[in-house]
């Protein structure tokens, strides 16, 4: 809203609602002699040339600068909290340089701080002690708080400012601001704020040009097939692409993971006889890189190299990050050296970033050595490259090195954050020492960083792993009075707490807690309550759960199905642990090591060999390795079968030695019991496979009974439980490189012949 001249009438187009949501009038007074006393210097004339102050509406002696000092006066008088902003001083002969004026209070004060104009001002708008002069110019814009400029300020004192210009919010803006609102919203990425400033240029009859079509373009980068209609938009108005809309098409398609039409732009580009900017290569670049594809962002900076356009340090650091990507760590650091060689100086983050490379591998040293190149380049360390060290010594679960990267951090000013404090908490955790995670957890807070739900989450982690239920609650009664969120990961970690201790009715309570609080339970959630009525043998359960998570549009995964086919495992039902076997595969679910184990151990249990040594040999034949376990069930298959198969016992051991596994405290025990059940009774062999073996495995109640059914309660038995305690007392330093067969089995092996830790 623009007023001049009768301010009053315009000042009356405003309705009070408006008002109310207005926060500043801004009021421009400007005069200069070569105008007419009221005519508006945005070319806008005045409704009156004459002043309201003679009743005659003869022309005012006084001059424009002087009526603007009288309205400037009355405003700052009336309106405390107004401020000014004064270009040129009224008063003095001298122009000053424009300076911002604050908290004038009633009077104003001089550009140059020298101190107050002289007051009061007089009718006439002149002090005695002034100087009697007009300026050849004067600005002032008021800044005042529009509710106090209606109801505090009298509007008829000066309704002949020479150029009253008062705006609001309802006020049009112009092209410039429009086009400047465009670009700006464009650049944030807000596409609705941009499209809305796009349509009010529209209705200002103006037509936009090639720059402003490229704002809709950028403003619309994440959404390349709207991008793409901005193009179709802008060709329609008669404007030819130019190298900032293929560009930004590029980028918008890079944005989006689309890099074979971000190629095809670029290729169009070309052939439109456009060169292609340094922004477009870059996006090709990084777009790349995100994707892992380093040998293709190789060649994208390869072109770039022999373009016109040379590559950056964003060019740089994304090729970097394309080979770190795609996990060769060699490629990166010989990228490094050539950005080096190409006179480009790597900065922070480039260091930062192969710091956090070395660090997720676990490479301490490496990423230590990149540290020191860091710190001879003069560059300061920031939060970053402390918390990735601070993290690889936690990977490393070396808590005294993180501890002295924490102190070094501090040293450095470098204020440890959340993240640091979270990686100090993890390290310990990790190790299971969940005094030094709480006592951690303490110094965070000492330092006035505020956990986050992580950092509860791995406290409540930790205690579920040490089986601390009550510490698990107490946790999470902390993270709730803290104002912290629980998430789904807090109530998965408080229902394992519960279903570990066999107390799935409290899972379930834990779980309508959950949805109570109206978070989604995810596969984990569900997996966790099959579990617990799995490991209950509660096939009904389980079954029901598993339905329920269907229901819910949660895809079932490798180990929801295992546990399901373990409950029915434990129900002594293989039948029905091969029928859920069978809708797993034809899910598309790929069955782990850990499902075939369980199907090896439903038909084990009930020593069923041909369909154990089935689910053993498809095992193989999936491409799954067998682990100690697979054996182990399929020995045990054998033990329990009836008739014993000793001969398939003995095959399955000898295929377990040649994995280059060993048989453990469960594998001999089975073994042994193959033997006492096999007719006639293996003894030899018992013996044998019991000198072999037990330099490795403890001498349990298990192995001392399976020794006994198989060698008697006699002499034999005896002996080799003698023996064996003398290997076992004089501590098998070396271990034990196996028994001889052949050899009486009164021979005693040396200490010196061992080769086996025990």
């Amino acid at each position: 809203m623009i007023a001049s001249g009768n301010l009053r009438a315009e000042f009356a187009k405003v309705s009070p609602e408006k008002l109310s949501t207005r926060r500043f009038a801004f009021i421009n007074l400007e005069s200069s002699p070569s105008r007419s006393p009221c005519s508006s210097r945005l070319g806008i004339r005045a409704s009156s040339g004459r002043s309201p102050r003679s009743p005659n509406h003869a022309r005012s002696p006084r001059s424009p600068s002087i009526w603007a000092v009288e309205a400037v006066e009355k405003i700052l008088s009336d309106s405390p909290k107004s401020r000014a902003i004064v270009s040129k001083e009224l008063f003095n002969p001298h122009p000053q340089p424009a300076k911002m004026v604050d908290d004038v209070g009633p009077s104003l004060t001089r550009p140059d701080g020298s101190g107050d104009l002289p007051k009061p001002i007089d009718k006439a708008g002149l002090s005695a002690s002034a100087p009697q002069f007009v300026p050849k110019s004067a600005k002032v814009t008021i800044e005042t708080p529009l509710p106090e400029l209606f109801s505090d300020l009298d509007i008829g004192t000066i309704v002949c400012v020479p150029s009253v210009v008062v705006k609001d919010t309802d006020t049009p803006d112009s092209a410039s601001t429009l086009q400047s609102k465009l670009l700006v919203a464009a650049g944030r990425g807000d596409a609705e704020a941009a499209g809305e400033a796009f349509t009010e240029l529209e209705q200002l009859g103006v037509t936009p040009d090639p720059a402003t079509f490229n704002g809709m373009i950028h403003a619309n980068s994440r959404d390349p097939a709207e991008a793409k209609r901005w193009l179709g938009r802008m060709q329609l108005a008669g404007w030819a692409p130019n190298t900032a809309t293929y560009s930004l098409l590029v980028q918008a398609c890079a944005k989006a993971g689309a890099m074979e039409e971000a190629e095809e732009w670029f290729r169009e580009m070309e052939s439109a006889s456009l060169v292609g900017d340094e922004a477009a290569y870059n996006a090709l670049i990084s777009g790349y890189a995100r994707e892992g594809l380093s040998e293709q962002a190789s060649q994208w900076f390869a072109r770039m190299n022999k373009a016109t356009s040379v590559p950056t340090r964003q060019s740089h650091a994304s090729l970097i990050s394309a080979h770190l990507a795609a996990g060769d760590i060699t490629a990166a650091n010989e990228a490094v050296i050539a950005m080096q060689n190409s006179g480009v100086e790597p900065d922070v983050i480039v260091f930062n970033t192969m710091i956090a490379a070395h660090a997720s591998r676990g490479d301490l040293t490496a990423a230590q050595e990149w540290f020191a190149k860091l710190e001879a380049t003069g560059q300061a360390p920031n939060d970053r490259t402390y918390n990735s060290l601070i993290n690889a010594c936690a990977k490393q679960g070396n808590i005294a090195s993180a501890a002295r990267w924490f102190h070094r951090m501090q040293a450095a000013s470098v204020v440890p954050d959340t993240v640091t404090f979270n990686s100090m908490i993890s390290a310990c955790a990790s190790k299971g020492d969940v005094a030094s995670a709480h006592a951690w957890f303490t110094a965070m807070r000492q330092a006035n960083v505020m956990p986050n739900d992580r950092t509860w989450n791995t406290m409540i982690a930790a205690c579920m792993a040490r089986k601390d239920r009550a510490g698990c609650e107490a946790w999470f009664n902390d993270m709730v009075a803290s104002g912290g969120c629980p998430d789904e990961v807090t109530y998965n970690s408080m229902m394992a707490s519960v279903v570990q201790e066999g107390d799935v009715v409290a899972a379930e309570q834990w779980f309508s807690r959950m949805q109570m609080e109206g978070i989604s339970p995810n596969v984990i959630t569900f997996g966790t309550l099959i579990n617990g009525y799995a490991g209950q043998g509660n096939a009904v359960q389980a079954t029901a759960w598993f339905m329920r998570m269907q229901n819910s549009g949660i895809a079932p995964n490798s180990t929801t199905f295992s546990s399901l086919i373990n409950a029915y495992a434990k129900n002594s039902d293989p039948a029905g642990a091969e029928y859920w076997f069978g809708m797993m595969t034809s899910s598309g679910v790929v069955a782990n090591e850990v499902t075939y184990n369980t199907m090896i151990s439903a038909f084990a249990k009930q020593g069923n060999v041909p369909r154990a040594y089935h689910w053993f040999t498809a095992m193989q034949v999936a491409g799954r390795v067998r682990n100690e376990v697979s054996y182990n069930s399929m020995i045990n298959a054998c033990a329990k079968a009836r008739p014993p198969s000793f001969s398939v016992a003995a095959e399955v051991l000898g295929m377990m030695l040649e994995d280059g596994l060993h048989p453990n405290a469960y594998t001999l025990p089975a073994l042994l019991r193959c033997c006492s059940v096999a007719s006639p009774v293996e003894k030899a062999t018992a013996t044998t496979w019991f000198r072999q073996f037990i330099p490795r495995v403890s001498l349990n109640n298990h192995v001392v009974r399976a020794l006994r059914h198989a060698l008697g309660s006699g002499r034999e038995f005896r002996d080799e439980l003698s023996w064996a305690r003398v290997l076992k007392d004089a501590g098998n330093p070396g271990g034990y490189r196996g028994y001889d067969a052949e050899g009486p089995s009164h021979n005693r092996p040396s200490r010196r012949s061992s080769t086996y830790s025990q």
